[in-house]
């Protein structure tokens, strides 16, 4: 679930203005490595009107070998990537709706004529609560890397369980904290007492009919 740079060079025209990466991913929980990200970054260099949407908020929720590479660090992306990030994830700050963008000024003052038209701001509790986790050090020093350890046990555990059942497919994320599972070969089954599972709207129903387990389609 990575971009392909030759795939996504011949898919940039002169209408293309954005490219929005993710990594780790949200769903798939992949991390793009550093070589392909210079890859991606010369591509996007050779493209003077293309800017870069960095969606960047799982940074410190990944797993080893695994590392996280900032696609503004990179040569010449500076000045063409807005950074978007926020402390909902790595310090499960999720409903303090706190989060942030970097960039160059003149970018980052066009994001605040529309911001501050669509939302009032971050409440000053949660501000602070901000500072806070900032101040655990980098990363989140022990408290974040104690989660992480966690988050990992059961990624194992869960990618172990599922890749015992016959027919489902799934990668290993990397990443963030989500399984992207492939259930399609169950497409077409007839299932005693439901019927036939159509798609995943059906599969959906019938986990819920059988297991009682409630899934978001």
């Amino acid at each position: 679930f990575l971009l392909d740079p030759e795939v996504l060079e011949s898919k940039i025209s002169e209408k293309s203005r954005l490219l929005i990466l993710c990594s780790p991913s949200n769903p798939t929980g992949s991390v793009y490595p550093k070589k392909l990200l210079e890859k991606i970054a010369e591509i996007v260099a050779k493209h003077p009107r293309l800017l870069v949407l960095s969606d960047e908020i799982y940074e410190h929720i990944i797993y080893a070998p695994a590392t996280h590479t900032s696609f503004a660090s990179l040569p010449g992306m500076w000045e063409r990537t807005l950074t978007v990030n926020g402390f909902s994830k790595a310090f499960a700050m999720t409903g303090w709706r706190l989060g942030y963008i970097a960039g160059p000024k003149h970018f980052v003052a066009a994001c605040n004529k529309i911001q501050s038209q669509s939302t009032s701001g971050a409440s000053s509790i949660a501000q602070k609560a901000g500072v806070a986790a900032l101040g655990l050090g980098y990363a989140g020093g022990e408290a974040i890397s104690t989660m992480v350890k966690a988050f990992r046990e059961r990624r194992d555990f869960l990618v172990k369980s599922f890749g015992e059942l016959e027919g489902v497919k799934i990668s290993e994320p990397q990443g963030a904290f989500y399984l992207f599972i492939d259930f399609s070969s169950y497409y077409g089954i007839e299932a005693e007492g439901f019927g036939k599972i159509e798609n995943s709207e059906s599969l959906c129903r019938y986990f819920l009919d059988k297991a009682q387990v409630c899934f978001v389609e």
